[in-house]
């Protein structure tokens, strides 16, 4: 994914990083739970998260399984 970020809204830094986390998230029209990928920019400079964007959130549509 690329870094189309070009300056920090809460400090004005310019250095920013990417990082995974695994969630399980549940859909309100589902009653399991589901797990996704997120995908967030963060600010090297004050640790903001200037972005989070589940990866494939195809796969948290109702029907499928």
């Amino acid at each position: 994914m690329k870094l189309t970020i070009k300056k920090c809204l809460e400090c004005g830094g310019t250095s920013f990083t990417q990082a995974i986390d695994h969630k399980c998230l549940r859909s309100i029209e589902k009653s399991f739970t589901k797990g996704a990928v997120e995908n967030y920019i963060i600010c090297l400079n004050c640790g903001e998260i200037l972005s989070i964007k589940i990866l494939h959130p195809g796969k948290l549509q109702y029907g499928n399984h």
